[in-house]
């Protein structure tokens, strides 16, 4: 149940302005339906900071929707002008240096919501399954169905198969747990 829907602004005029065909409002119903289909989804997005015009405000609109709606990721980029396009030609450029803040801002607050995010999930007691991408130096690390990054110790190279983890720790990015079984995927 993960689902990355690109977002590329929680403020409505910048929406708007992008040419988006859907608003906040539009994305948060979309969101709400998913979760009422889907136990427990989570959710992934993008989001460009420093579109042209974006007002401090504007992105004050960004950071609340974030914080309101509390993405496990999101991809943040600055935004960056491309030539003949109708945005690269709209007033009110935003100078790099501010475009820069305010990816870094958003980036601290939302580590502090993927933070909350796994260690909720930790709480929970739910066990997780993973499905093994990586194995070096006696550590499997692959993702579980909700995308969420998990780490355990294992003495046999499991990559590619699925196993079930539950969880014990997290750094903030990636939880820690014990493999209790694994099966060819």
């Amino acid at each position: 149940p993960h689902f990355h829907l690109s977002l590329q602004s929680g403020c409505d005029k910048t929406l708007k302005a992008m040419n988006r065909l859907y608003d906040t409002k539009l994305y948060t119903d979309m969101m709400n339906r998913l979760r009422e289909l889907f136990d427990r989804p989570v959710f992934t997005t993008d989001i460009i900071v420093g579109f042209p015009g974006e007002t401090e405000e504007d992105f004050q609109d960004t950071v609340h929707f974030i914080e309101t709606v509390r993405f496990l990721h999101l991809h943040i980029f600055p935004y960056s002008q491309r030539e003949d396009t109708e945005a690269a030609a709209m007033p009110c450029q935003i100078a790099p240096e501010i475009k820069k803040d305010r990816a870094s801002r958003l980036a601290e607050i939302q580590s502090v919501i993927k933070n909350e995010l796994l260690n909720n999930f930790i709480k929970s007691g739910q066990k997780a399954n993973v499905l093994f991408e990586t194995y070096k130096d006696g550590i499997l690390k692959g993702h579980s169905d909700s995308f969420i990054e998990f780490m355990c110790d294992s003495n046999e190279n499991l990559r590619g198969m699925t196993g079930t983890v539950v969880p014990v720790s997290t750094d903030g990015e990636v939880i820690t747990g014990y493999l209790m079984s694994s099966s060819l995927s």
